[in-house]
């Protein structure tokens, strides 16, 4: 392989970590007590969001059954904020319509992340009032799976605070990735309880400059390989 080729090569490896999807499985999913989960998809099913023309945001308000009504659930899922590579986040708010207290799983899952296979995760989550028993999870898929739980970024389920940092982990694999966060909490009991926004999010920074070294590096090493086997070719 020309010297050429293997150059082109090399950039176009670098290329593919910063491309973006035009297609993921961005989705919500919210269950109460256990019972059947209400899906809420990027421009699909339950989307109040359906007239915004750019992936990555869903909102829904509404009754899901005659237990809770959420008042507002708004997820984002983005690729490039600055130095964050990836973000997964979740926003909601909750009311119970019963006398009795409602456990609440929220799970978020989007696909086809792209970034570097050496990078530091950062999950965090930020709630106040309403809710007893919060805990956060978040995860991350090499085999791009939604909803999969391969790799805890969060060393367990942590408790939700405000502005708290929950977890941190540097992670390896071949894009792309899925990212995942689940959310546990529960709703007071008595007719008109109700939580503020309960925001949760799972960042991917970008990698440090350490590894961006390391990278260059790889690529100077690739191709200097490369010239020493074309010389000894010659030479043979």
């Amino acid at each position: 392989m020309s010297l050429r080729k293997i150059f082109g090569a090399f950039i176009a490896s670098a290329v593919a970590f910063a491309a973006l999807p035009s297609e993921a499985a961005f989705k919500v999913e919210i269950t109460v007590n256990g019972g059947s989960a209400f899906t809420i998809v990027d421009d699909g099913a339950n989307d109040s969001a359906l007239t915004n023309t750019t992936p990555g945001l869903i909102q829904f308000s509404g009754s899901i059954g005659a237990l809770a009504n959420i008042t507002v659930d708004t997820a984002t899922s983005n690729r490039t904020l600055g130095g964050v590579i990836a973000e997964l986040s979740n926003s909601i708010a909750v009311v119970n319509l019963t006398n009795t207290a409602l456990n609440f799983a929220v799970r978020v899952t989007d696909t086809d992340y792209m970034f570097p296979g050496s990078t530091q995760f950062l999950a965090r989550s930020e709630a106040t009032g309403g809710t007893t028993g919060g805990t956060l999870r978040s995860y991350f898929n090499d085999n791009n799976l939604e909803f999969a739980q391969q790799v805890a970024v969060t060393p367990a389920d942590q408790p939700i605070g405000l502005g708290t940092t929950v977890g941190t982990k540097i992670v390896t694999g071949t894009p792309p990735y899925s990212l995942t966060q689940i959310v546990s909490f529960t709703v007071k009991a008595g007719i008109g309880q109700s939580t503020p926004n309960l925001t949760t999010t799972t960042q991917v920074l970008a990698p440090e400059p350490t590894s961006l070294a390391l990278l260059a590096m790889g690529g100077i090493g690739l191709v200097g390989g490369a010239i020493r086997r074309r010389r000894a070719s010659k030479n043979a």
